[in-house]
């Protein structure tokens, strides 16, 4: 038979530090996310040039070799945004469970099970989800594999806030 108090210790003893990995691995989570969506509009962009390239070879019309590279563009991006919108989801429920958890181990179920602690737990779960989004935005911007896209980006924000003459 399992005994219901020896599980409720152990897990309050073991609550914070399960807490603490878990929070480190939603941030691990949010790294992947932003990595796997670039990945697969990447991959999608080369496969869809391979196809159209092949297919012009064949000796198939212009139109639909565009046809086959801008539905392939389109079809890639529409499943990394797909997966990223899957893997918030997973990192935000990582993050609620870590911070059940923290919470759990720090102050006991009571307080977790009442109107303040249920709401710190929703707000710190939130509050982790968008942090991590906007530090991974960041660290990736800084990163020398994107910097110079940034600073592209950058050069021509004046231009595209200019109108036409």
């Amino acid at each position: 038979m399992v005994d219901l108090n020896a599980m409720t210790s152990a897990a309050a003893t073991y609550a914070d530090l399960i807490g603490a990995a878990l929070i480190a691995a939603g941030v691990l989570l949010g790294l992947i996310r932003r990595a796997l969506g670039f990945l697969i509009v990447a991959v999608g962009i080369v496969a869809t040039l391979f196809v159209a390239t092949i297919e012009q070879q064949q000796g198939q019309t212009q139109l639909f070799v565009w046809l086959i590279l801008g539905g392939g563009i389109v079809a890639s991006v529409l499943l990394a945004t797909a997966v990223r919108t899957v893997l918030l989801a997973a990192q935000f429920l990582v993050f609620l469970a870590a911070w059940f958890l923290l919470l759990f181990g720090w102050f006991g179920f009571p307080w977790l099970s009442g109107g303040q602690g249920s709401a710190t737990w929703l707000a710190l779960s939130l509050a982790s989800t968008f942090v991590s989004g906007r530090f991974h935005r960041g660290v990736l911007a800084r990163s020398p594999s994107t910097a110079g896209l940034v600073a592209r980006a950058a050069a021509a924000a004046p231009l595209l806030g200019k109108g036409l003459p």
